[in-house]
């Protein structure tokens, strides 16, 4: 046997890459590996994605306000943290929380009520563009107060918080009425339910590089 795997190379190469196959079809990939990580363990994972998506949307914005000051772009390594700290302790859990029970609302109202799909989605958009969002954005700009505090081993200074507050929000709440009806729209009609928190996130960095302007 050892004579024959000497004498046929070719054969040898074969049966490593038919091994090298199956090892790497039984490995799962990122992708797969984070709907698995949904379903095991679904409030860290949304809570670390949110995080890493406020990460990225506070450089990416960070970027383009250098470019428009047309100086080098230097990152404030704080602020990025604060945002990763904010997004990881406050709004991924909140959106899990808030969008579990919008999930759970419309299963009600297709199971019970016998609702249309096109009606259940709409009131959940309605739902979610009102009482979410007044929840959700006042609240904000204290949590990240709180993070930035929490990474400078610092007393948060609340009216700081209160005062950015009343300063931007209305730009704030105009700006989200102009993206978030339309992407949860697409998202709740055309993405399955598993599917959504990924979307979500990916639209999610280039709406907190906007936000990370606004609460900073």
């Amino acid at each position: 046997w050892r004579y024959e795997r000497l004498a046929h190379p070719a054969s040898n190469t074969m049966l490593q890459k038919s091994q090298d196959s199956n090892e790497s079809s039984q490995t799962p990939n990122m992708y797969t590996r984070y709907i698995q990580l949904l379903d095991t363990n679904p409030l860290l994972t949304k809570s670390i994605s949110s995080g890493i998506v406020a990460f990225l949307g506070d450089m990416l914005a960070q970027s383009i306000e250098s470019q428009k000051a047309h100086i080098p772009a230097t990152f404030n390594w704080t602020r990025v943290l604060s945002f990763f700290i904010c997004n990881t302790l406050y709004v991924g859990p909140f959106l899990h929380c808030w969008w579990e029970q919008l999930w759970k609302l419309g299963r009600w109202m297709q199971e019970t009520h016998g609702a249309r799909k096109r009606t259940t989605i709409l009131v959940q958009l309605l739902i979610d563009q009102t009482i979410g969002v007044i929840m959700f954005f006042p609240t904000y700009f204290f949590a990240y107060e709180m993070a930035e505090s929490l990474l400078l081993w610092k007393t948060p200074v609340l009216t700081n918080s209160w005062n950015k507050c009343v300063e931007q929000l209305q730009s704030v709440f105009i700006m989200q009425y102009k993206v978030w009806p339309v992407v949860n729209f697409f998202i709740f009609t055309f993405i399955p339910e598993k599917l959504r928190v990924l979307v979500g996130n990916i639209a999610a960095v280039f709406w907190n590089a906007y936000l990370c302007t606004r609460v900073a």
